[in-house]
């Protein structure tokens, strides 16, 4: 905010969508401006932690060339969101200044916690290729920050699965099989199918994954092909399908399996 005491404005809005009422009100009847007399010392910079897509993307991986960049930050004094002068606006930068982002409006604290909040910010028409966003921030108190995140434009709209891979390999008991992939957000259709080493199919399942997130765990794979029948040690083959159901695009990756039973 600005140093000098003027008239400020608070408005306020509100909806009870049962009755279909709302309301709105501002008031003007106070002043704003000033600084601290006698601040508490703040020397932290805030901490902040970068996503695509969502909370699950893996730094270097795949994207799609409509995405969201995802910043978390925290800061026990607060983040700067104002806007006002120059050189504290809360930014992200591409690839070494190629284009610059201004962030501020997009960020949202959490309910009844100013210290820590989002920022969902949509970017659009990525180039494929490599490429980093770096995320500057200050605190309430002028300490910045930044961090940078890598990742990797797929050339086009297409579903991509990154990985698929099952953990832990080797397994006793159970274990985890999941995928990532560069539609994050698509409703999903996945299938899976474990075969042994000769190509037998041995089992498959059908998922649908509504709002996909960049890594999809499919199941907790118990080692069984029926009821009761576990797999003998060995090596193993899994092949997951995936069609995106907001354009149709598919693709498909094979891992292996090993169990050690």
């Amino acid at each position: 905010m600005a140093y000098e005491i003027a008239p400020g404005k608070l408005s306020v809005y509100a909806a009870d969508s049962a009755q279909s009422l709302d309301a709105a009100g501002t008031t003007s009847n106070f002043k704003i401006g000033g600084s601290e007399k006698n601040p508490a010392s703040d020397n932290a910079s805030p901490t902040i932690a970068l996503y695509m897509g969502d909370t699950t993307f893996i730094n270097g991986g795949i994207v799609s060339p409509n995405t969201t960049l995802v910043a978390r930050l925290q800061d026990a004094s607060g983040i700067n969101v104002s806007g006002y002068g120059i050189g504290n606006t809360l930014v992200a930068v591409l690839d070494n200044d190629s284009e610059v982002y201004i962030l501020s409006d997009y960020y949202e604290a959490d309910a009844d916690d100013f210290t820590k909040g989002w920022v969902n910010f949509p970017l659009t028409g990525l180039s494929p290729g490599k490429h980093t966003i770096t995320v500057k921030a200050w605190d309430t108190y002028n300490n910045p920050a930044q961090a940078t995140i890598n990742f990797i434009v797929t050339d086009g709209n297409d579903l991509k699965i990154e990985t698929f891979a099952n953990y832990p390999n080797p397994f006793q008991g159970e274990t985890t099989l999941y995928f990532t992939h560069n539609r994050p957000g698509d409703d999903l259709e996945a299938e899976l199918f474990i075969y042994s080493i000769t190509g037998q199919q041995l089992k498959n399942y059908t998922f649908t994954i509504t709002e996909s997130p960049y890594r999809v765990d499919l199941l907790k794979f118990d080692g069984t092909t029926d009821p009761g029948k576990k797999l003998v040690l060995g090596l193993y083959l899994a092949r997951v399908a995936v069609r995106s159901l907001t354009n149709g695009s598919k693709n498909e990756r094979l891992t292996k399996l090993i169990v050690a039973n």
